[in-house]
């Protein structure tokens, strides 16, 4: 697409965009005492009126409330799809992929680790991604062992992917959950890129200012959980890494593998490009406080590049990680009230900044 080519795209993103929750729209919910009450706000002042407008409040159950914010951000992401084409549309598909990959962690860490939901609640955590998922995550969900496992999916894309996790695998169910997933994540991630590369130079630069620097903070988040959760050797942990980067090369990321613990990873990175997230952060704000702080660090740089983005890939974007947080602030903002926390505290749980 040239430039004249975005001018209908963003024309609509940009009309998508005036109906995002402002934050005085997170104040007010702040202020809810009940899931009912949130739902009520939702119904009366904002988008989800659409989605919400059969519904009862008072009868209204968290789940059912998530299930409606997922369902949003599905509909408008699948309705964008439409407005490109050719190399672009493959690429604004694959977008859409990630939310298969986390449909699969999911299924595959209850078939393997829960198994104690059932299948009607398995289906109302899963994005509904109609056409565009190759997936049977039902069958997943009733898969006993790896083997099974592997029999169920042996026909999709992610058949060698998984498949290849498992045989590397040693220690409990839980390291083999987390090598799947890091796998999982690795194939994606690499297939995104690849496909942004398709797209030009200047659209493939927009695309891993934000693709590479999400991953790296990814990496950096899972090697101290790691240290602090999991036995994995330095050259596992090394291994189970995503293989894309903006900022950060190889030999930094081996470095931090072989640090003795979680604190001494801290302080390693506190010293290295993304310094300002671990500065001043202590053992015991772990892991919590970490993936608040990079949720945070990263929707700034969503943020800081808002002027850049007009009539690129950059705009579309921009617009589905602002639409993803919200659903993800929601979510939180849900259960900070179903679990009775200080009307005060709740901004400090969501990735959005509040002055409260």
């Amino acid at each position: 697409m040239i430039k004249a080519d975005y001018l209908t795209v963003n024309s609509k993103i940009h009309a998508l965009e005036s109906y995002l929750l402002k934050n005085n729209d997170y104040e007010e919910l702040s202020q809810r005492n009940s899931v009912p009450d949130i739902a009520r706000y939702l119904r009366d002042n904002t988008v989800y009126a659409s989605l919400l407008k059969s519904i009862e409040p008072e009868s209204i159950h968290r789940r059912d409330l998530e299930v409606i914010i997922k369902r949003r951000l599905m509909r408008v992401m699948l309705s964008l799809i439409n407005y490109f084409h050719n190399q672009k549309r493959k690429f604004v598909i694959l977008l859409l992929k990630r939310f298969e990959i986390e449909n699969l962690k999911y299924s595959i860490r209850n078939a393997l680790i829960e198994g104690t939901k059932s299948k009607e609640e398995i289906e109302e955590k899963l994005y509904n991604l109609g056409k565009y998922s190759s997936v049977n995550f039902i069958k997943i969900i009733s898969a006993k062992s790896t083997d099974e496992l592997l029999t169920v999916i042996e026909n999709t894309s992610y058949y060698d992917v998984i498949r290849n996790a498992i045989s590397i695998q040693s220690g409990s169910h839980e390291n083999l959950i987390h090598l799947i997933e890091n796998a999982l994540d690795t194939h994606y991630e690499t297939k995104l890129q690849k496909e942004a590369e398709s797209l030009g130079k200047k659209e493939y630069e927009i695309i891993m200012d934000y693709i590479g620097t999400r991953i790296d903070l990814k990496n950096l988040e899972w090697i101290v959980r790691a240290k602090m959760f999991y036995e994995l050797s330095a050259e596992q942990l090394y291994n189970s890494l995503i293989r894309v980067r903006r900022n950060l090369n190889f030999d930094y990321l081996r470095m931090a593998c072989d640090t003795k613990n979680a604190e001494e990873a801290v302080d390693f990175f506190a010293k290295g490009p993304y310094g300002s997230i671990f500065t001043e952060l202590n053992e015991e704000d772990l892991p919590f406080e970490l993936a608040r702080r990079i949720d945070r660090y990263f929707y700034r740089l969503v943020c800081s590049k808002k002027m850049e983005n007009e009539f690129t890939i950059g705009k579309l974007m921009e617009y589905l990680y602002f639409l993803e947080y919200e659903s993800e602030d929601l979510i939180r903002l849900i259960e900070a009230i179903r679990y009775s926390i200080d009307t005060e505290k709740i901004p400090d749980y969501l990735i959005r900044e509040l002055d409260m």
